[in-house]
């Protein structure tokens, strides 16, 4: 799936049992493929309104969307946070 969800509901991808957590809270886009691999968080509910406690990306809210950088701190209403770690792996015989 091109679409993670995260939130307290028991049928999203991520589950975060706290209450701060919006039932639809946010959700990961994932864009491209291979080394174009990208992610985008996406506030709220796809299609509908925001989360109730918010979603922070480096301490600033995100109102719609975002692409995600590597080392990113995302919030996850008022207590969650999590890192953003993109890694990219490489062959050593081609350099």
């Amino acid at each position: 799936s091109s679409v993670i969800s995260i939130s307290r509901h028991r049928r999203n991808h991520i589950v975060i049992t706290n209450k701060t957590l919006s039932r639809h809270h946010a959700y990961l886009w994932k864009m491209g493929c291979g080394d174009s691999l990208q992610f985008q968080l996406i506030e709220g509910e796809i299609g509908g309104g925001p989360s109730n406690n918010g979603t922070f990306l480096n301490n600033q809210r995100v109102d719609t969307q975002s692409l995600l950088t590597d080392g990113d701190i995302l919030t996850f209403g008022v207590h969650i946070k999590a890192r953003y770690l993109c890694h990219y792996y490489f062959d050593v015989n081609y350099i």
